[in-house]
């Protein structure tokens, strides 16, 4: 369950007294981040009455990735300043914060930051503990390419076609990069095909597991991603993704949050719309490891056509009402 790698709880100088503790959630992505980040994010009144500091998320989605770290390595900068300041000035002795994409982006941090950042915690007598969720690689990497399809406009590769290596490496010595230059007291790793690993992770936290777990992003079904990877490889003559992930929300439900976002969004001036011809031109096209076979894509084609006629008014409005016609559609059901 929790894999614990423990190094000098009390920082080598034999004091007693109670550190402040910084613990980061480094990922995987994929692997059960958002269903973390947004129990934490529920619990966040409750954590900070046991002098728990879990910062608001800066992200638009609800409670994703909610520490800026990630991105401020990137940039240089030791990321780790401002949080433990915000945690001391309420008063809090533990900073919890998640980053699902941390460990898979160790390539992208110079090693001299983050020897900064881990000179300052030990300067200013900050304890350190990393946890990491991770699953098997193969499913990791299928998972992460469901993900890109969906949320990357214009990306259209089939999953073979794709160079995995630097994720396969980041997934394999992301975590042990960040050990050796961060240095933590503690190292906390979770299996995601291990029943219980959630309450593993908060007993660990020495909390008790949510009642209620918020129920995580689904993945849109397998054939639905493919669909979307074609469209994306007509390149300009594509119609527009909001046209695409509308059609995708009324076939299928928002299956994906991050899907049904994007349609929500009135799609910009001279944007392709949606034709009846795109949707005949889909093909089946084998693209392991997602799963569907011929029958399923062809019915599925034919699904995404009888919606298309249903709705063929809202596709072919103006731009300017397009969002009032799809909630008139939607509200009608």
């Amino acid at each position: 369950m929790g894999i614990w790698q423990e190094a000098d709880r009390d920082g080598g100088g034999g004091r007693s007294e109670r550190k402040m503790q910084l613990i980061i959630h480094v990922g995987l992505p994929k692997c059960g981040s958002t269903t973390l980040q947004q129990c934490f994010g529920g619990m966040r009144e409750s954590l900070s009455a046991q002098g728990i500091f879990y910062p608001p998320s800066f992200r638009h989605n609800h409670e994703a990735a909610n520490t800026k770290i990630n991105n401020e390595w990137i940039d240089g900068r030791i990321g780790v300043d401002a949080v433990v300041q915000a945690a001391r000035a309420v008063g809090a002795t533990q900073c919890l914060l998640s980053s699902e994409f941390i460990a898979i982006g160790i390539g992208r941090y110079s090693p001299k930051v983050l020897r900064q950042a881990a000179g300052w915690l030990e300067g200013e007598g900050v304890q350190l503990t990393l946890i990491q969720v991770s699953r098997a690689l193969d499913p990791f990497l299928a998972s992460l390419y469901r993900q890109t399809i969906s949320n990357a406009k214009g990306i259209s590769q089939l999953y073979a076609e794709i160079d995995w290596t630097p994720h396969s490496n980041a997934y394999a010595h992301g975590l042990e990069g960040l050990v050796q230059h961060l240095r933590p007291a503690e190292v906390r790793r979770y299996r995601l095909e291990e029943a219980g690993w959630l309450e593993a992770v908060f007993g660990d936290l020495g909390l008790a597991p949510p009642v209620e777990v918020p129920r995580a992003n689904r993945s849109a079904p397998d054939v639905t991603i493919e669909m979307l990877r074609q469209f994306s490889a007509m390149g300009e003559t594509a119609p527009h993704r909001v046209y695409i992930t509308r059609l995708f929300s009324l076939a299928v439900g928002p299956a994906n949050s991050i899907l049904f976002r994007q349609a929500s969004r009135r799609p910009p001036e001279e944007a392709v719309p949606m034709t009846r011809e795109s949707i005949e031109s889909l093909r089946y096209i084998p693209n392991p490891p997602l799963r569907y076979d011929e029958d399923a894509f062809n019915a599925f084609r034919q699904e995404l056509l009888s919606v298309y006629d249903l709705h063929a008014e809202a596709f072919g409005v103006e731009q300017r009402p397009f969002l009032r016609a799809f909630r008139r559609l939607y509200r009608a059901g």
